[in-house]
């Protein structure tokens, strides 16, 4: 009878815990766009079904395993801004599904895991709502820690056989901070070898190495079929990513306020985690050798690791989901302590993990402060289906929206651009943030980058060494391409163009005051040889 109740309650667990985790990524995923961010795998999705490929019709520094899985349901479910929403509410769904079990494995009982469970959903992809590298990169790198893990408390082949495909989709998601928690499993993994059988050891070693050339043989698989150049993949997806890496670890000061002040929270539960294990290895023989350090070695790397990918990243922060997560661990240690003040602490560290819940949840859900629209009126919304019914359930608004007639403007202006690119039958190269006219138009707009600031972060620029690697991809596309004008919208530098060729190539026309187009030269000489 009792087997039964508890199976009930994992099974309305894991409901619940499946429920919160699409719906609040779905609210989110419709409220509100940072077009640079939100767009980002729209189009490449759609892309991919079209015949073209990252690396080499358009050039990539993260994200190639999200265009594909984008694609995949494209294909299954229809091309549509909420099947785009799926992808992140898949993922963290799994993500949070994963916790539920990791945390049941280590002792937490339903109820308790559920509610940590939830709240970890709340504050994981729904920040973003919207495919997003770095989430995909961090969760579906924890969740290979978790079967790391499972796999020194179990020991099955599946476990070790399962590591390389979970952060081989990690880094091709984004190459950080999946490379950093890989490294941690591999120290963790060494450490634990010093205290094992040796020959299990070597059996360890064998299907993680087989899992991985599997994995990589997989992979040259994909580029060829996809006919993209391995070179091109190395350059674009290893090179050019360390040489950006490279100046942020050279310029990143660590500092107390950084570390510890900016990410209290995370703190409040990630110390006392830690202490309970530090008062466990003086007071315990051998405890250095104990599955529960290897836990905790793991779960400390991973909250260091990803603290301090968030403070080299120049992207919004994501990572408070690991509040919960925090909260959680150390509410299973507090459960081992003797009964008077066990009740009080489970019951503060319950409050806290709610209250921090809360407080991300307005900042980063209702707020939207992840795409920058803190400041804005929601109030202002415009539906998203004027500019096209594929944008159906999305609410239109932008962070530099003042006012309703802010909203309707900009909807109106990418209204028109929809019908000047529509009636242009020549063909064309569309340099834009609203990177979702291809996917609407049914048309191939030939984007060479999935994003376009002008730091660098995307694709080489001056003084970068592989700037005329960039300049002949620029070049080559729109030979390969046969593109007859290129246009772009009023969020874009012309120096997006013009860095890399020459202006007097160009014939400029202002179709309107935020749509400019550049017809190509076809006999100027920078067009007449490929390099």
């Amino acid at each position: 009878m009792q087997l039964k109740k508890n199976f009930l309650n994992e099974k309305i667990c894991l409901f619940l815990i499946l429920f919160f985790s699409i719906i609040f990524n779905y609210h989110s995923g419709n409220r509100g766009v940072f077009p640079a961010d939100s767009f980002a795998f729209f189009d490449s999705g759609q892309r991919i079904l079209n015949g073209q490929f990252p690396f080499k019709d358009y050039w990539v520094v993260s994200g190639p395993f999200i265009d594909y899985f984008q694609a995949f349901l494209f294909s299954l479910f229809g091309i549509n801004w909420q099947v785009y929403i799926l992808q992140a509410s898949i993922i963290n769904s799994l993500f949070a599904i994963s916790t539920f079990f990791f945390l049941k494995e280590l002792g937490l009982k339903s109820v308790s895991n559920c509610f940590y469970c939830v709240s970890l959903s709340i504050l994981a992809y729904p920040v973003s709502g919207t495919p997003f590298v770095d989430q995909h990169s961090a969760f579906l790198s924890i969740i290979g820690i978790y079967i790391f893990i499972f796999a020194l408390k179990e020991n099955k082949n599946i476990y070790w056989l399962l590591l390389p495909f979970i952060f081989g989709f990690a880094f091709l998601s984004k190459q950080v901070p999946a490379a950093y928690l890989l490294i941690s499993m591999f120290v963790v993994l060494i450490y634990n070898f010093f205290f094992n059988n040796r020959k299990n050891n070597i059996k360890v070693l064998r299907l993680i190495i087989a899992s991985s050339l599997f994995f990589l043989l997989l992979l040259i698989i994909i580029l060829k079929l996809s006919e993209i150049n391995i070179n091109s993949f190395i350059q674009q997806y290893l090179l050019y990513p360390l040489s950006i890496g490279e100046s942020r670890i050279e310029n990143y000061k660590i500092n107390f306020y950084n570390f510890f002040i900016k990410y209290k929270l995370i703190h409040l539960f990630f110390i006392p985690y830690t202490f309970f294990n530090i008062f466990k290895l003086i007071k315990i023989k051998n405890y250095y050798k104990s599955f529960n350090f290897i836990l905790f070695l793991s779960i400390f790397l991973l909250a260091i690791s990803l603290i301090t990918h968030q403070l080299l990243t120049k992207n919004q922060n994501f990572i408070f989901f690991l509040i919960p997560l925090m909260a959680a661990l150390t509410h299973i240690e507090v459960n081992k302590i003797s009964q008077k003040p066990k009740l009080i602490l489970l019951s503060l560290i319950i409050f806290l993990c709610f209250f921090s819940t809360a407080k991300y949840y307005k900042r980063f859900n209702l707020d939207r402060k992840f795409h920058e629209l803190t400041y804005v009126n929601f109030d202002n919304t415009t539906l998203a289906k004027k500019i096209d019914k594929k944008l159906l359930g999305l609410n239109w608004i932008t962070p530099e929206t003042q006012t309703k007639a802010d909203s309707l403007n900009e909807v109106n202006m990418l209204v028109d651009t929809k019908s000047v690119l529509a009636k242009d039958n020549r063909k064309k190269m569309l340099i834009s943030h609203y990177a979702f006219f291809s996917t609407i138009l049914k048309q191939d707009l030939n984007a060479p980058s999935r994003w376009y600031p002008m730091d660098g972060t995307a694709f080489p620029i001056k003084g970068n060494k592989y700037f005329n690697s960039y300049k002949i991809f620029f070049k080559n596309i729109i030979l390969d391409k046969e593109i007859e004008v290129i246009y772009i919208t009023k969020d874009m530098s012309k120096n997006i163009i013009f860095n890399y060729l020459n202006r007097e190539c160009f014939k400029k026309e202002i179709i309107f005051p935020y749509l400019l187009a550049y017809s190509v030269k076809k006999d100027c000489e920078d067009f007449n040889s490929k390099s």
